[in-house]
């Protein structure tokens, strides 16, 4: 193994446990910039401990949004409104901003259903009638699992530790042309790019999308800005944020959309599973994405060509 890579993960066999594949970091040269897995309500806790309490408000559900060129507007279904200067949706795969802006929501189910708390598994070719509709949150049991009694200690434990479980279906969408809508209104996380669960990246692109935001406000406003921002540096700023962040999410829905359908099935053999997963796709340009460097390049491209999106954002007044 090369000197400047290091350990990321081991795939091991589902009933032997043996070690069947192994990734590796290339350019992470930090132990502390390593890939890791973490439990999504441990996140959430950390990431509220950064924002004061009196501006999350909870029970709120949109019905509409408007963005005159001013000004954003969100109405509620208490009848209640709010306003600013931008509208960032967050809202997730099933997020009520997206349909309200396009009025369709283009995803497609993903092909396969997962567990949290277990695991996932492909759907049967064969239906033979056991495949129900379910919806997000559904209530589930662990029965399908118990057939894992003979796979390695691991996944039994799992599987014993299981008192009840819900299921969750994945969705794959199409990449939007564009995460700019009336100037003022954006998307980041699985609202603006929803990707079925695919390379367990959901956490990090979003994180990702909001630093992009972030750099490009910065940019766009200075950093000690203190008045009200122009229309046309809104503008400008979610420019650069589309330009930093949509491409790199394309190239990760055009993979997801290609493979659904492609899945592994329960007819194929287990020398064939084994080369599938020796053969993967190596996936350092998303799990090692710095987009730090990718905004530094947007910014750098529109330096060589001349292009200057505060001047573009003016001249559109």
């Amino acid at each position: 193994m090369p000197r400047d890579t290091y350990d990321l993960n081991s795939i091991r066999h589902w009933k032997t446990n043996k070690v069947i594949h192994q990734d590796y970091f290339v350019d992470v040269t930090v132990r502390h910039h390593e890939t890791a897995r973490f439990h999504r309500g441990h996140l959430h806790a950390a990431l509220l401990e950064h924002v004061p309490s009196e501006r999350i408000h909870l029970g709120k559900t949109v019905v509409s949004a408007d963005a005159p060129n001013d000004k954003v507007t969100l109405h509620f279904a208490d009848g209640t409104s709010a306003h600013g200067d931008i509208l960032v949706g967050a809202d997730g795969i099933h997020s009520t901003l997206i349909l309200i802006i396009l009025d369709d929501g283009a995803y497609d189910a993903a092909g396969k259903n997962q567990y949290t708390t277990v695991g996932s598994f492909d759907l049967p070719v064969e239906t033979d009638g056991r495949i129900r509709n379910v919806k997000w949150d559904d209530e589930e049991n662990v029965e399908p699992f118990l057939a894992t009694q003979d796979w390695n200690p691991v996944v039994k434990a799992l599987v014993n530790s299981t008192p009840y479980t819900r299921i969750y279906p994945n969705y794959a969408g199409e990449p939007l042309p564009t995460w700019v809508f009336d100037s003022r209104v954006t998307l980041v996380g699985d609202a603006a790019h929803t990707h079925g669960g695919a390379f367990a990246a959901g956490g990090s692109l979003a994180i990702d999308d909001a630093y992009a935001l972030f750099l490009a406000f910065r940019h766009a406003l200075g950093s000690s800005r203190a008045q009200k921002p122009k229309a046309y540096e809104v503008r400008a700023a979610l420019a650069l944020y589309d330009e930093t962040r949509r491409p790199h999410t394309e190239r990760l829905l055009t993979i997801v959309l290609k493979g659904v359908g492609g899945q592994a099935t329960n007819t194929d053999s287990d020398e064939v599973l084994v080369e599938r997963v020796r053969n993967k796709p190596n996936t350092t340009w998303l799990s090692e994405h710095d987009v730090e460097k990718a905004f530094q390049s947007v910014l750098q491209k529109r330096s060589v060509t001349g292009e200057n999106l505060v001047e573009q954002a003016t001249s559109k007044l």
